[in-house]
C-alpha cells in the first residue's frame, strides 16, 4: 500500500452571500436545495438531513467525483466551510522502507513550564526556562529544567508541551538509554506538586544532532518570517494551494540529498525552524532503526511521514 490522499471538505446552505450579507430565507432554501443536489452527484445522499446545516465529505483526492464537486463549487465558494484539508495515510511497506521519517507527537497533553506561563508570561526574564527574543518572541536557549505538571501527563509514553518540547516517560527514556539511541540528550522535568501530588517522573526530549539544510528545491517553503533583533528564520513547509477560487491544505514532502545519510543519528533535528515565529522549531527526523524500535515496544502518541531521499 502506498501514500492515500484523501480531501476532507464541508459543505453548507448557512453562511454568508457573496457580499457579505445575511441570507434570506429564500437563500437559505435554495442553497439547501442546491447542497443536496451536490450530495446527489457525489454519492452521499444518503448524508442528507433538512435539518442539518453542515456536511462533512471525504473523497479520494484522485476521484472523479471530487474534481466534479469542486467544479461545481468554483461558481459557490461560499458553501464550502474553511479549513478545506488533504490528509495523507502511508502505508506500512512505504513507511518501512524510508531511511529517515519525520517524528510527530499526537498529543500536548502537558501545559508549558508553570513559571513561564503563569509568572513570566514568557518575556524570558532571568527565573524563565527559556531566553526570548524581546521582538519576535522566539526560544533562543534553555536556562533550566522544565517545571510542569506532569500529573496532566497520565499514563502517556510521549507528548508535546503547548510550547513544542518532546516529553517522555521513565518507560521511554528508558528504552531509549537501554537501545543506545543516539542524537539525544534527556533533561529532567521538575514536577509542580502545587496544589495536588507529583505526578509521574518524566525527563524532557533534546535533539544533539542536527541535519545540514533541506534540498530545495524541491523541499517547497512559504510564509518564511526572518526577525531583525534575533536573526531567527521561521518558516513553513509549504502546505497551501489553490483549486480555482478555492483554497485547500496539503503537506508536500521534505527532500534531503543522499549524501547526507552517511552522517545521521536515531533522532535528527532540522536546521531550520518551522512554525510561526514565538514557537517555531527544528522538525525531529528518526531513523528507520528507531521507527522499529517504537513499534516493537508498542510506544504511543506519535506519528510519522517519509523523507525523500534525492541523488
Amino acid at each position: 500500500m502506498v501514500m492515500k490522499a484523501t480531501m476532507r471538505i464541508s459543505l453548507s446552505w448557512l453562511g454568508w452571500k457573496g457580499n457579505k450579507s445575511p441570507k434570506s430565507k429564500s437563500d437559505i432554501e435554495s442553497d439547501r436545495q442546491l447542497v443536496r443536489e451536490l450530495l446527489a452527484e457525489v454519492k452521499s445522499i444518503d448524508a442528507f438531513n433538512p435539518e442539518q446545516p453542515f456536511y462533512d465529505l471525504e473523497l479520494d483526492k484522485d476521484d472523479p467525483l471530487l474534481a466534479h464537486l469542486i467544479e461545481r463549487l468554483q461558481a459557490r465558494p461560499d458553501l464550502v466551510g474553511p479549513g478545506i484539508t488533504v490528509m495523507h495515510r502511508f502505508g506500512k511497506f512505504e513507511l518501512a522502507e524510508a531511511p529517515l521519517l519525520v517524528w510527530r507527537m499526537t498529543n500536548q497533553a502537558v501545559e508549558d513550564d508553570v513559571y513561564d506561563m503563569e509568572v513570566d508570561g514568557y518575556k524570558g526574564g532571568p527565573a524563565a526556562a527559556y531566553v526570548h527574543c524581546p521582538i519576535c518572541r522566539a526560544m533562543l536557549q534553555q536556562r533550566r529544567n522544565l517545571r510542569l505538571r506532569t500529573r496532566r501527563m497520565g499514563a502517556r509514553d510521549l507528548s508535546l508541551t503547548f510550547g513544542g518540547d518532546v516529553i517522555l516517560s521513565e518507560r521511554v527514556r528508558t528504552l531509549f538509554a537501554q537501545h543506545q539511541v543516539t542524537g539525544v540528550a534527556f533533561r529532567p522535568v521538575e514536577a509542580d506538586v502545587r496544589p495536588h501530588r507529583p505526578g509521574p517522573q518524566l525527563s524532557q526530549l533534546v535533539a544533539t544532532h542536527t541535519l545540514p539544510p533541506m534540498q530545495a528545491p524541491p523541499t517547497e517553503f512559504e510564509g518564511t518570517q526572518q526577525c531583525a533583533e534575533c536573526g531567527t528564520t521561521a518558516q513553513f513547509i509549504k502546505h497551501t494551494h489553490m483549486w480555482g477560487v478555492l483554497m485547500y491544505y496539503e503537506p508536500t514532502p521534505i527532500f534531503y540529498y543522499r549524501g547526507v545519510m552517511s552522517d545521521t543519528a536515531d533522532i535528527n533535528a532540522t536546521c531550520e525552524r518551522l512554525g510561526e515565529p514565538p514557537v517555531a522549531r527544528p522538525y525531529l527526523l528518526i531513523s528507520q532503526r528507531l521507527y522499529q524500535l517504537l513499534l516493537q515496544e508498542r510506544v504511543k502518541s506519535w506519528d510519522v511521514e517519509p523523507v525523500h531521499i534525492v541523488e
